[in-house]
């Protein structure tokens, strides 16, 4: 189905591009989705994110949809996050100037009838989507070409899946090379996860449509905490390390025993 924005029905927002706010260049969510939060953590009050350098604010319409604008108040950029949500619209703490789900003000209390004129200011808003226990955000004029990112194995059974949410002191670059890059735990992590060896390690780089992975053969796993702890003492071990573009890392283990 498709709502009468165009748009996939499970897709919120934005808004027609002639009218919708610009965002300065450099500093909003990037052209792709990230993830902004969990669902679980999207409930009746509204949630402060940042992506791209851009506060966000998220909340759910009255039909329980997520919902992602600028987190400032037209009137007088107070941060909307720490307003309320008031019939599925984002109330301004601060004169009570009222949000829908576009971005528009659809409510001012300090004039007559508390009508909002026509020509009344407008906040960016994104698109939103909700896929697999998240709330996914993207900037830019089009919907993304792509869908979000599907987690392998995730609900599977025989498969146990952990979210963990951590900051870095970096920027996303810096952190998916370091996720990728294999030499740094022989230094970093020693006797944790990898110890000098000496050992030659072959690895194969394939370029693909998306990105690029590496298969590492015959690694080592001697004098290692996690490997003695997780990994079976027989059999070869599968190591591949996959960079997706524009903005994820996979690291997978494979062992014989599953």
């Amino acid at each position: 189905m498709m709502p009468d924005d165009g748009q996939p029905a499970d897709v919120r927002g934005p808004f027609p591009t002639t009218v919708r706010t610009q965002p300065p260049a450099g500093s909003a969510p990037a052209p792709y989705w990230q993830i902004a939060c969990r669902s679980r953590d999207l409930r009746g009050t509204p949630r402060a994110v940042i992506l791209g350098g851009r506060p966000l604010v998220l909340f759910r319409d009255a039909q329980r949809a997520p919902v992602a604008l600028e987190d400032r108040c037209a009137h007088r950029n107070a941060p909307l996050s720490s307003g309320r949500v008031c019939g599925g619209r984002l109330q301004c703490r601060y004169h009570g100037w009222e949000y829908d789900a576009a971005g528009r003000v659809a409510h001012i209390p300090a004039l007559p009838d508390a009508v909002a004129p026509a020509d009344a200011p407008r906040i960016a808003g994104y698109y939103t989507r909700e896929q697999d226990g998240f709330v996914w955000v993207a900037g830019g004029v089009a919907l993304p070409a792509a869908d979000p990112y599907r987690f392998p194995h995730l609900g599977e059974r025989g498969w146990t899946s952990f979210v963990m949410q951590t900051r870095f002191r970096g920027t996303v670059e810096a952190c998916l090379e370091n996720f990728l890059d294999c030499p740094h735990a022989t230094f970093v992590h020693r006797y944790w996860f990898r110890s000098p060896t000496a050992s030659p390690v072959q690895v194969e780089v394939r370029h693909l449509p998306d990105g690029a992975e590496a298969e590492y053969f015959e690694e080592p796993r001697k004098r290692s905490l996690v490997w003695a702890l997780l990994s079976p003492r027989k059999g070869a071990m599968r190591h591949v390390d996959r960079f997706i573009a524009p903005a994820t890392s996979r690291v997978s283990y494979e062992f014989p025993s599953g």
